[in-house]
């Protein structure tokens, strides 16, 4: 058997490890919601209800998250109201995700939506904000946060 190091695929999520989303800094906008539900009418699964997540309503709602490795997500409830955020690592150009999907309408989907990978091996700053912009059948703009995940 190959040790880690001597992974044939370079780019395995192998050491992939899940961080609270209390590890994000400079919040603005964002809150910590102890024991989360949806106050829209839409279904749910477990582990991703009445549970403490960070929740942004607003565009311009921002934080960032430090973190080490060559890969990084969040962990999100996806629903009727999810929004778009506007990304970037280290300073770079700033890319736009769509947290909307096609059961939004009717569940808070769990979500994971890998942000980066093939980073080189390091520390990295995440910078994320919620966009103005939003999917034309979405009813808000909001980022539910359970977790950040890294490799």
């Amino acid at each position: 058997m190959a040790h880690a190091s001597e992974h044939p695929d370079s780019h395995c999520y192998d050491n992939g490890r899940i961080i609270p989303f209390k590890k994000a800094t400079e919040v603005k906008g964002f809150e910590y919601v102890p024991d989360w539900s949806p106050t829209l009418e839409a279904g749910t699964r477990k582990g991703y209800t009445n549970v403490d997540m960070l929740v942004g309503k607003q565009a311009g709602d921002s934080f960032t998250f430090q973190f080490e490795g060559r890969a990084v997500g969040i962990m999100v409830a996806a629903g009727p109201d999810a929004g778009m955020i506007e990304y970037s690592i280290d300073g770079n150009d700033a890319r736009t995700v769509d947290l909307f999907t096609q059961w939004s309408q009717q569940l808070y989907l769990p979500w994971y939506k890998t942000l980066a990978a093939e980073l080189d091996q390091g520390i990295h700053l995440l910078e994320v904000k919620i966009s103005g912009d939003k999917n034309v059948y979405s009813l808000g703009h909001s980022c539910i946060i359970k977790s950040f995940y890294v490799n």
